[in-house]
């Protein structure tokens, strides 16, 4: 069983190092000799670091590194195309030095496995040293720009990818991925455990039935909306734009959502993939809203709609949360038995992944 791994984690949201946390738990529950390196930026770092507290002495940080997500226009949900190129074309000219970089720690250490959730540029490293690596997604940069960027730019997201041992491809994912890669495996969902005494706390402390509602710590809603007519208690992150004596707002560096999901009767979320796998696995009633045009929610969105599995709305559609719940309330909770949790899948293909010979 392969024991030293390195995550290479994306800077892009939090929902990337989120649905890291139930894999790297789950690896060293198994073997509790595991040594796990973690590498992405100071705030997914920091985040990681309070929900694997428990791990200390298996884990290992390294918060210098990050890549340039998905560049937005400001206050709009649509691509900065000018700065995506920009940054695209900066970000591939420092592969090189990244790569060479790392060379020297994964030899240091022994690394038996690479896993990338969705940093491409290991890949070319991996395949150098013959160490097996495997990505894990439910996209990939390629697809997000390629109809934004030359083809000779994008390409090179494309052949990074593409040197992957093994792709696995979660549900709700971009399908295009099963068509354009090798060795691609398509997934359910993961998400992290639930600490059923803790929901059971929040569930009795509030007056149901209870709304919780999250757009992640990215967006700020600088419009307001009440409702305070509306019978019941609204649980809010940070930047939702809902007001009313029956809201209560969550600390920021809170990281238990998973629990106040599962404490609550309906949720409302933006389409972050990992806030969603919580959501279904959970089998609760939501409202996804739609955000800007790009791939990934595109992708998701159609899911959704294919599905019926959730209700779709938009941020305006909040000034009427009476019609909302009412789209909640007739979905059909048995379209959520088609998702499982994946994790131990995930973990056995990490673990006991080999070493190819490269040609």
């Amino acid at each position: 069983m392969n024991k030293n791994i390195v995550f290479y984690i994306t800077s892009h949201g939090y929902g990337h190092a989120s649905r890291n946390v139930a894999i790297i738990k789950q690896i060293l529950r198994l073997n509790k000799n595991a040594k796990i390196w973690i590498k992405s930026d100071e705030e997914r770092i920091s985040f990681l670091r309070r929900n694997l507290s428990d791990c200390r002495g298996n884990i290992k940080y390294d918060s210098n590194y990050y890549d340039i997500g998905f560049p937005l226009a400001p206050h709009t949900y649509e691509v900065d195309v000018d700065s995506l190129y920009k940054k695209a074309k900066n970000e591939v000219k420092r592969w090189k030095e990244y790569i060479e970089r790392e060379y020297e720690f994964l030899k240091e250490e022994e690394i038996e496995v690479i896993v990338s959730d969705v940093i491409p540029w290991i890949f070319y490293a991996a395949d150098f040293l013959n160490i097996p690596s495997i990505l894990l997604c439910n996209f990939t940069w390629y697809e997000m720009y390629k109809d934004y960027l030359p083809a000779e730019l994008s390409e090179r997201y494309f052949e990074a990818y593409n040197l992957a041992d093994k792709i696995l491809l979660y549900d709700l994912g971009n399908k295009e991925i099963l068509n354009i890669y090798n060795n691609v495996e398509q997934l359910s969902l993961i998400s992290r455990a639930v600490n059923i005494g803790n929901a059971e706390k929040i569930s009795k402390r509030y007056k149901h039935p209870i709304f919780f509602v999250s757009v992640g710590q990215s967006i700020v809603m600088e419009q307001k909306y009440d409702v305070s007519q509306i019978p019941g208690t609204f649980i809010k992150t940070k930047g939702v734009g809902i007001t009313g004596e029956n809201v209560v707002e969550l600390p920021s560096d809170m990281i238990d959502t998973q629990d106040y999901i599962k404490a609550s009767d309906y949720v409302i979320t933006k389409t972050g993939w990992s806030s969603l796998a919580e959501i279904f696995l959970n089998r609760k009633r939501s409202a996804v809203v739609a955000r800007g045009d790009n791939p990934e929610d595109n992708a998701v969105i159609q899911e959704i709609k294919d599905r019926e599995c959730a209700a779709v709305i938009r941020f305006d559609d909040l000034k009427h949360m009476d019609l909302i719940v009412g789209k909640m309330e007739t979905l059909k909770l048995e379209k959520l038995e088609c998702f499982k949790d994946d994790t131990e899948r995930v973990v056995s293909c990490i673990t006991n992944i080999q070493k190819i010979t490269k040609k």
